[in-house]
């Protein structure tokens, strides 16, 4: 079934590692190897050496996994999910044929690959996809976003409803996301925000008319929030500086 390169991009800091390695141990169980995984490791002490055995020794030939920023080579300061999202994006868009956009605590159920790679051949014409996200408890959180304009304000709702094998909505989210075709052209890129970076991308997206979303009503994850240190607080001066970039570029009030 897997013919297409496949590339894997989560954000991550070390106080984060135990729901990453559930996260890594659902990909290498229910994903079709081969394929890549790339982490950004935001502005903390090294970790691959102490994620890495997530890879078993029998598919240690066809999973890859790339930690970035291990020691500050990149970026000594934080820089969010958006910022390490930007990053592994650039580097990965044009070096595969999926991109696979995961927040570090998406667990993903068995099928939920086959079911997002039978929407991405079912809809040709399409660049993003998405899957229906749960809480613990199995409730729908999110199945994909109505993004609208109200005046100068970006509002986003959330689909907590799926009819039919494959609904048509506006947007992802990202921390659960795939994008194909189109979406990895050169000029699509992820803004490098700390924050908010998911409105901007979608908005990037819009204007060049590829951001209508496929939720894949069979494709379910579920988001295991920790109430651990996240690298993406909601510090004034970051929103600060994403409300200065979305008046900018687009006139909205964030």
């Amino acid at each position: 079934m897997q013919s297409k390169s496949i590339g894997i991009m989560i954000t991550t800091v070390k106080v984060r590692k135990q729901v990453l390695v559930e996260n890594l141990e659902r990909l290498v169980k229910f994903v079709p190897p081969p394929f890549v995984i790339y982490i950004y490791n935001d502005a903390g002490p090294q970790l691959y050496d102490e994620i890495k055995s997530v890879i078993p020794i029998t598919k240690i030939n066809e999973i890859t996994l790339q930690c970035f920023n291990d020691l500050g080579e990149i970026n000594k300061d934080p820089v969010g999910c958006g910022g390490g999202r930007h990053f592994l994006f650039e580097v990965m868009k044009e070096k595969f044929d999926i991109i696979i956009s995961l927040d570090d605590d998406m667990l993903i159920h068995e099928g939920w690959f086959e079911a997002i790679i039978t929407g991405i051949e079912d809809h040709p014409k399409h660049s993003i996809f998405t899957g229906v996200v749960t809480d613990s408890r199995g409730r729908v959180q999110i199945a994909g976003s109505r993004m609208n304009f109200r005046g100068n304000t970006l509002k986003r709702r959330a689909n907590q409803t799926v009819s039919g094998t494959y609904t048509v909505t506006d947007w992802g989210p990202l921390g659960c996301l795939v994008l194909c075709r189109d979406a990895l052209k050169k000029e699509v890129t992820i803004p490098s925000l700390f924050v908010r970076e998911d409105s901007a991308f979608f908005l990037i997206c819009k204007n060049l008319g590829i951001n209508e979303t496929i939720v894949c009503k069979n494709a379910v994850a579920v988001h295991k929030a920790n109430a651990v240190p996240s690298s993406n607080l909601r510090q004034p001066e970051k929103l600060q500086e994403a409300k200065e970039y979305y008046k900018k570029h687009y006139g909205l009030d964030m």
